[in-house]
């Protein structure tokens, strides 16, 4: 009885793994995101400021957060189906160990939403997809 529960939280575990791999790049939802955060429980997230604005910039289905700016930045993959995987070491001040953030997320309609977490802080994502704007078309006159 005893090696079958271990057989089946192995499988388990295997399964659960398996269902948080990244996802293969895709260019779809290229471009760049910008929008607010919120991290919590204040004292273990290691920040004077738990809620704020990031950004993310998606290219050829490559990601990067800089979640709380450049030493806690996120590294990983937007799907086809929009879903987004990214993990990065924050090494944080001198009173943390680094710890290993991992980031789940969806875009759709233009919008990643997402979580954050290290097992200690959570911090949650709003970005929306900035359109750049086009400029007029220069005039020239002949003279």
């Amino acid at each position: 009885m005893r090696t079958c529960f271990i057989i089946v939280a192995v499988l388990a575990s295997l399964t659960a793994c398996s269902e948080t791999r990244e996802p293969e790049p895709s260019a779809l939802f290229d471009g760049r995101y910008i929008g607010s955060r919120h991290a919590a429980p204040v004292e273990t997230c290691a920040t004077r400021k738990p809620d704020g604005t990031t950004s993310a910039e998606v290219s050829r289905g490559e990601v990067s957060i800089p979640l709380f700016g450049p030493k806690s930045l996120l590294r990983g993959t937007v799907g086809a189906d929009g879903r987004v995987r990214a993990s990065g070491m924050w090494t944080r001040s001198d009173r943390y160990f680094p710890r290993m953030t991992v980031f789940n997320g969806q875009i759709d309609d233009g919008i990643l939403l997402g979580r954050a977490t290290d097992m200690q802080c959570v911090t949650d994502v709003r970005l929306h997809k900035v359109v750049p704007r086009k400029s007029p078309p220069i005039v020239r006159h002949k003279r």
